[in-house]
């Protein structure tokens, strides 16, 4: 819960401070496919992390990212994966949560990937790691899109689930 509203908060402040009120409006988080990639890379960490965090490790867009684990396990136990994610830019935050940030182009989510803990153990997906996709609005979710949320079926070709025909559930 506290790196969610971290990052909800950041979401929210960094948009009031560039004036938008969608996210494919600015680029700190969003790629527009036609500027520089290194420059926009440089500034995920120079306008997003640096700027609403407080930063004890910048791992940059270093792969694999050492600001997570080496190895991730299932929630049953089994071993998930070796540290496979490719990240646009990853830090470690002060209160020692590891944040992987995938950006979001003009028509699709982009992604936090988050270690509550860092690269300490459990490293267990679904306990101390998960993703969150972050859309347009600035909302933060799992997977649940705002048009879901609103009760519309369908979203950037993908189908709802999870949400009832009432977007109030």
């Amino acid at each position: 819960k506290q790196v969610y509203s971290e990052l909800s908060n950041a979401m929210k402040l960094m948009m009031a401070n560039e004036d938008v009120n969608k996210l494919s409006d600015s680029n700190t988080l969003t790629y527009d496919g036609e500027s520089d990639w290194d420059e926009f890379v440089q500034g995920l960490g120079d306008k997003f992390f640096k700027k609403y965090f407080k930063v004890i490790k910048d791992c940059g867009n270093e792969y694999p990212s050492t600001c997570f684990a080496d190895d991730y396990k299932s929630i049953d136990g089994n071993n998930s994966s070796t540290n496979p994610y490719s990240c646009y830019y990853s830090v470690i935050i002060a209160n020692g949560a590891s944040i992987c940030v995938n950006a979001a182009s003009t028509t699709y989510p982009g992604q936090f990937i988050v270690d509550i803990n860092g690269p300490k153990k459990p490293n267990i997906i679904g306990r101390d790691f998960f993703t969150l996709s972050y859309y347009y609005d600035g909302s933060i979710d799992e997977s649940i899109t705002p048009e879901c949320k609103k009760g519309i079926l369908s979203s950037h070709g993908l189908l709802c689930s999870g949400v009832g025909s009432n977007p109030e559930e």
